[in-house]
């Protein structure tokens, strides 16, 4: 549970801030943007760490299936791949960080398609398709071809799997992470800004939140060994080892 059991969907980023001003005050603070060159940037930063790091950047439903220029889906390039390179590149800065996911809600349309991740096939493992309620509930169609909230929906199952495989194998540097919902733009910043400055989250390292509160994901994204194969398979795709 979070430090102030009381915020909820309705809590503005406001009141979180002035909550947690003691945790705001001196701290170093960086929401990142493009990837090698910000990391190149940030490395060079004078400070000594970096307290707070803040994965932001991300696109959504695409109508074609588009690959990057390193051949991956774009969601899942932009959306994860991403921040997970990012945050390899920036490690030496990162002793003692909380570093927080933005996910989505969409996370519970798809698991990761290890075996298609590209979505090049008509057929996959029934572990990887679609979760069916999900894309009843949120009405998107179910298919295992290319559909952008499916896609999109796999790459925010993989912001929080990073969060949980990121903060175990961190522990030892004091490095926490967390994965976020950010609601809507009434709540704006809030959740976001819980999961980066309550020091009670510090016991539940790798946890999501969503409307201020730690809350469970699906099952599929909260699973320690999916966390461990995504990880294998980001630092292949892309070349960088932590």
């Amino acid at each position: 549970m979070a430090t102030h059991s009381k915020f909820d969907g309705k809590t503005e980023a406001s009141d979180v801030a002035a909550a947690f001003a003691d945790q705001i005050r001196g701290k170093t603070i960086l929401v990142t943007g493009l990837i090698r060159e910000a990391a190149a940037t940030v490395v060079g930063y004078a400070e000594p760490t970096i307290d707070i790091v803040i994965n932001n950047a991300g696109v959504m439903n695409i109508p074609k299936r588009t690959l990057s220029p390193a051949g991956v889906e774009l969601h899942l390039a932009t959306n994860h791949l991403g921040h997970f390179l990012f945050v390899n590149l920036t490690k030496a800065k990162l002793s003692g960080a909380r570093i927080v996911n933005l996910t989505s809600n969409g996370h519970a349309l798809s698991p990761i398609r290890f075996s298609d991740y590209n979505f090049d096939k008509m057929e996959i493992p029934e572990e990887e398709q679609p979760a069916r309620a999900a894309c009843e509930a949120f009405g998107v169609p179910w298919g295992v071809g290319y559909l952008p909230p499916i896609a999109y929906g796999q790459s925010k199952t993989a912001n929080i799997l990073h969060a949980i495989e990121l903060s175990k194998r961190f522990k030892s540097e004091g490095i926490a992470a967390f994965s976020v919902n950010p609601g809507d733009s009434y709540q704006a910043v809030a959740t976001i800004l819980v999961a980066a400055l309550d020091p009670k989250l510090k016991e539940s390292p790798g946890a999501y939140l969503d409307n201020c509160q730690i809350t469970e994901a699906a099952p599929f994204a909260m699973n320690e060994i999916a966390a461990q194969r995504l990880w294998d398979l980001s630092e292949r795709l892309t070349a960088e080892r932590s």
